[in-house]
């Protein structure tokens, strides 16, 4: 069992794993289990994540999501998103937030 990460991240970037509770039905909805991340995103969602939040380099998205399906929990893969890419890749700047937080919420349904 890895130990969990005890590093320190600026609280921008730890506020993107918040969830705010959910209202609407749709949001409820949209919080339903996903069991492989491969096949949570459609081709369009996938290309824009890449270029958005990946910089681009479609192997290291893969790898990643590789990563995320094996984790065995959402603690984990936070710790593994933050040590190697919110940080990398700036998702807590204003343009890339919004999308950052929807993939995170993506990757948070693979845990429930």
């Amino acid at each position: 069992e890895p130990a969990t990460s005890t590093t320190e991240y600026p609280a921008e970037a730890e506020a993107l794993f918040e969830i705010p509770p959910a209202k609407e039905l749709s949001e409820k909805l949209s919080m339903a289990p996903i069991r492989d991340l491969r096949k949570a995103m459609g081709l369009n969602e996938k290309i824009f994540t890449i270029n958005e939040l990946f910089g681009g380099d479609k192997e290291l998205y893969e790898n990643a999501i590789l990563m995320l399906n094996e984790l065995d929990n959402f603690e984990q893969a936070k710790a593994y998103l933050l040590e190697n890419m919110v940080l990398k890749f700036g998702w807590t700047t204003k343009d890339k937030k919004k999308k950052a937080r929807n993939f995170i919420n993506l990757v948070r349904r693979r845990y429930l």
